[in-house]
């Protein structure tokens, strides 16, 4: 690797050139580039000037250059007198962008070995290489003008109203949760959080199941708790209707439940499904996220559960602050939904049993960086009445959606009995619960 690293001079005194000839091209390129694309001293300096004046009007450029550094003033009569044409901007302006993503690869490449010993772990060291990486290709797209956000946004929202009742994200296939949050929305994170043995593995693969197998949504699910065949059998018992413990006990199954469970392992096969029951560290879920949407267009991934997720950090607190950040900046760079498992506190059980976003171990970076919080709570111990209490969500109302849970196939279907907060089942929003303590 050479010493020097990567720079034109003649290419940054030719953008430096065509700003101080054209206003035009000034206000373009101070809205395009930044002060380290700039390898040359002089010529950032003198590009900080220009960003700081918004002029290029040398009466007024002089008077600064000469007090902050006398020598500036040769190096903009130098740049004058290059005088290429301002119409050749575009061309050193994108040359300047690639020496600029060159110096960054190679300061990412040369911190990055300087971190590698003998006793390093792979998965990490590669994972930062990735994260260096992608954060040059993020920073080449350029910033966003707020121009460009705004017709972003209202187009987002004519989409939205023209799909005739379908909604915008992904569908969990339990209506009356897709109608409080519209799905799983890409880019967000999700969190379900519930004690053991509550059924928020089994939610969460009934959302799997609705996302990739009915609507062929790609899907990658990281099962740190249970093995890949094990969660197949549960797909399969949900889909089949077959209880799953008939599966596993030895005879249990009719000859008939042996062919439908055959021919819907066949059909699940084909789709759209990856089990990861091997990844342990955010490392090895971020760089696997990477490549399933880069191959195979991947719009939603299932961590079960966060709080077995490995990190560097020792602290506990600090551990799951890291996790949880993490996965919600998984989610943004990608573009893609992130529904995360994480279990309650025992100080739940010490209540009325009733969860809240404080009963989370480890609650306060979960609670910051999520977009949505779900309590999955059982408010009869002797019943398979369900309650998922919608405690926060970012850009929409809370709430409380009550189900049936019928254990012995993994299903959830709408609560046809009800529940406290609404006699008729279904849904209670916030709104609806203040008016039922009222009465």
């Amino acid at each position: 690797m050479e010493d020097s690293p990567p720079y034109s001079r003649e290419n940054e005194q030719g953008v430096l050139s065509c700003m101080f000839q054209s206003q035009d091209v000034l206000v373009e390129a101070l809205a395009s580039l930044d002060a380290d694309h700039f390898w040359d001293p002089h010529h950032r300096a003198l590009f900080e000037i220009l960003q700081e004046k918004a002029t290029n009007d040398l009466l007024q450029i002089g008077p600064v250059a000469r007090k902050r550094n006398p020598h500036l003033l040769a190096v903009i009569h130098e740049t004058v007198d290059q005088a290429p044409s301002p119409v050749q901007f575009p061309i050193y302006s994108l040359e300047l962008e690639r020496l600029r993503q060159l110096r960054q690869a190679r300061v990412v490449c040369m911190q990055t070995a300087s971190n590698i010993r003998e006793d390093s772990d792979a998965s990490e060291i590669i994972d930062e290489l990735e994260s260096g990486t992608v954060s040059i290709a993020q920073s080449s797209r350029g910033r966003k003008d707020l121009k460009d956000i705004v017709r972003n946004a209202i187009s987002q929202i004519e989409t939205w109203q023209s799909q005739d009742g379908e909604i915008s994200g992904i569908p969990t296939g339990l209506g009356d949760l897709d109608g409080l949050t519209m799905g799983l929305q890409r880019g967000e994170m999700f969190i379900l959080a519930a004690r053991p043995s509550v059924g928020k593995t089994a939610m969460a693969l009934h959302i799997a199941n609705h996302a990739c197998v009915d609507n062929k949504i790609p899907t990658v699910f990281f099962s740190l708790e249970m093995t890949g065949e094990a969660l197949v059998q549960r797909l399969l018992s949900l889909r089949t209707g077959i209880n799953g413990f008939s599966m596993r006990s030895s005879g249990g199954l009719h000859q008939s439940q042996v062919i439908r469970t055959s021919s819907m392992a066949s059909h699940i096969s084909t789709a759209p499904l990856v089990i990861h029951d091997d990844c342990y560290r955010l490392s090895d879920i971020r760089s696997r996220t990477r490549s399933a949407v880069k191959k195979h267009g991947v719009e939603l991934i299932v961590v079960d559960y966060l709080q077995m997720v490995k990190s560097r950090a020792r602290e506990r607190e600090q551990a799951v602050a890291a996790i949880s950040s993490g996965l919600k900046e998984i989610a943004k760079e990608q573009n893609i939904a992130v529904l995360a498992l994480c279990q309650l506190n025992r100080g739940v059980e010490s209540r009325d049993g009733r969860p809240r976003m404080s009963d989370l171990r480890e609650s306060g970076s979960i609670e910051q960086d999520a977009d949505v919080v779900s309590l999955l709570y059982r408010p009869y111990s002797d019943e398979d009445i369900l309650e998922l209490i919608i405690a926060k969500q970012r850009n929409g109302p809370t709430g409380t959606v009550v189900l049936d849970y019928d254990r012995r196939f993994n299903k959830f279907t709408p609560a046809r009995d009800g529940s406290p907060e609404e006699p008729g089942g279904g849904i209670t929003t916030e709104k609806k619960e203040k008016e039922l303590l009222c009465q």
